[in-house]
């Protein structure tokens, strides 16, 4: 895999010549068949059937192309039942570990909840919280534990967000679309400013983190 722009979260196929990472939130949704890759959870939000979701995941999940479970996680702002949620997101904690693939977390004022859970075990693959726009002193606290911050959207507006990816060490972040309409190529353009470099880098950096943490 050579160097190229990575968008690591996204909902929909942007354009050429970037890497997309497509994020599937049911396991019973179709994958695009043009995304290189994919990620699959139970999202908090969408958690119907639990029993029914663990079956259909865990056989998505060994598919080559699906590189990491997500989104998953805790939201208190969600009308899902927090047990249930929590229940759901142990559960997709201990297959990450099973199949040693990354976690993509989705989280809503839970970060004490998420990084417990996460703590409960001993080891656990990789984890990134995506779509991060919280203070810079909870990314510290983040990365110095280990996982990896995504950035979007709120990088373009949020001081605390810029200063937090100047201070964060290189291999701790990625950056994402998500459901916005922007092209990746303008928030890799803004990172590299943040970090008063080129473009290259940012994208050399990205590379390398994907590379080692996706196994790609």
């Amino acid at each position: 895999m050579s160097p190229s722009f990575i968008n690591i979260h996204t909902h929909q196929i942007h354009q050429n010549g970037t890497v997309e990472v497509f994020n599937v939130n049911e396991p019973a949704l179709p994958v695009p068949e043009q995304a290189p890759y994919f990620t699959a959870g139970i999202h908090p939000w969408f958690i119907k059937n639990l029993a029914e979701q663990q079956e259909q995941l865990s056989q998505l999940v060994l598919q080559e192309k699906c590189i990491a479970i997500g989104e998953c996680g805790l939201d208190k702002l969600c009308d899902t039942d927090f047990l249930v949620q929590k229940t759901a997101f142990r559960w997709q904690i201990e297959q990450a570990t099973t199949i040693q693939k990354p976690l993509i977390i989705h989280c809503v004022k839970a970060f004490d909840e998420v990084l417990a859970m996460l703590h409960e075990k001993q080891t656990t693959p990789p984890v990134v919280f995506h779509g991060f726009n919280k203070s810079k002193e909870l990314g510290l606290q983040i990365t110095k534990q280990g996982h990896y911050l995504s950035f979007g959207r709120h990088l373009f507006k949020n001081e605390k967000l810029q200063q937090l990816l100047q201070e964060i060490q290189h291999q701790h972040w990625f950056l994402e679309t998500d459901d916005a309409s922007f092209g990746i190529r303008e928030l890799y353009q803004f990172a590299a400013q943040i970090l008063e470099t080129d473009v290259e880098t940012v994208i050399l950096q990205v590379h390398n983190s994907f590379k080692t943490i996706f196994k790609v």
